[in-house]
């Protein structure tokens, strides 16, 4: 029943595989040691890479487009529970569009491997000018300023003689909300806590379970943030004891102006590849029509300003950032058409003298 499914896999202590949001608060809400080495969230990362995850629970080291493909059997799963109708022999999976071969080639492979016979990958930045009612037909060119917790992308759409392209795009595999709430831990509730305690190797290497709760707290503040000019932020039931013995407990006021502050560098960062992405692109900033934002850290005020107001292009925040992308792909799918091959091996007999 929620809007979006949190890309985390794991394994329970009773063997069940774990996927969303569930698994979410496992890994990061309720964080111990043994949870850790049994949920994976962020793969989106690894893709394409040959790097293993190894989950203690399952005894098995999985490669990256292995948890994809899990997360995509619940998705499917969720799907026929409320649709048993629904035909799942394709699907479209929407990709980065700084995705290079390898990473799409996996991304491929997981949605085989989750049960899906036809792939169909769209890019990120097609699927959201999609998503947002981009119409071919008329020549225009929009920036896709696409923020999510993991990645960054940005990328400039063209719509000319009915055909949709990207005509240029960059971005960075390690800027994301997520580490936004990693810089609140470690620039700002880490050198309260140790203003206050004496805490010998206080980092993630010594205290996984307490810095996975940190983010989790960070995470919480930094989208409240949003709403409000000031937030409390408390740490308390940490698990961790000072060198006196003393429990970590404190409370302080947090606000909107240093969250914008801590960030503004990670900002000018995305800045700085909007600005190459247009230039790249040939296309004059005076010709690009709007920006379209996507991903949940472009729900932070200061993110949209700063954008809109640094380059000078009127901002659309008409469609949902967390599900435009989804809703592109939709819509693209209704125009795909399934290989009458596939069709024929999967067809179900309808009477016994078929």
């Amino acid at each position: 029943g929620d809007m979006y499914t949190p890309s985390v896999f794991g394994v329970d202590g009773v063997g069940n595989e774990v996927v969303g949001k569930k698994a979410y608060e496992r890994l990061y809400k309720t964080a111990s040691n043994d949870e850790k080495d049994n949920y994976k969230g962020e793969v989106k990362r690894l893709m394409g890479t040959s790097d293993k995850i190894y989950i203690e629970r399952a005894n098995k080291d999985f490669f990256p487009e292995e948890i994809s493909a899990e997360i995509l059997k619940s998705l499917k799963n969720d799907v026929l529970r409320k649709y048993p109708e629904i035909s799942t022999l394709a699907v479209v999976i929407t990709v980065p569009a700084m995705f290079e071969t390898m990473q799409n080639e996996a991304t491929k492979r997981a949605g085989l491997l989750a049960g899906f016979p036809h792939v169909v990958l769209l890019q990120e930045p097609i699927a959201a000018a999609i998503g947002h009612g981009f119409d071919s037909k008329n020549d225009q060119n929009w920036l896709i300023y696409d923020f999510g917790g993991g990645t960054f992308d940005v990328a400039v759409i063209s719509a000319k003689d009915g055909i949709l392209t990207v005509l240029s795009h960059y971005g960075d595999n390690f800027s994301g909300g997520k580490d936004i709430d990693e810089l609140i831990v470690d620039k700002v509730i880490k050198p309260k806590i140790l203003k206050s305690h004496q805490i010998y190797n206080f980092d993630k290497n010594h205290f996984f379970t307490a810095f996975a709760k940190l983010k989790s707290i960070a995470e919480t503040a930094k989208i409240e943030l949003s709403s409000y000019e000031r937030v409390a932020i408390e740490i308390d039931d940490l698990g961790v004891k000072d060198r006196e013995g003393n429990d970590v407990n404190i409370t302080f006021t947090y606000t909107r102006k240093e969250l914008n502050e801590l960030i503004s560098p990670l900002v000018e960062r995305t800045l700085k590849a909007s600005r190459d992405a247009i230039k790249s692109s040939g296309v004059s900033i005076h010709n690009i029509t709007k920006i379209i934002f996507v991903g949940g850290t472009t729900l932070i005020p200061y993110v949209r300003n700063r954008v809109e107001e640094d380059l000078g292009i009127e901002a659309d925040f008409s469609v949902n950032p967390l599900t435009i992308v989804a809703k592109g792909a939709a819509v693209y799918g209704l125009g795909q058409r399934i290989p009458s091959s596939i069709i024929d091996k999967f067809r179900v007999p309808t009477n016994a003298n078929e």
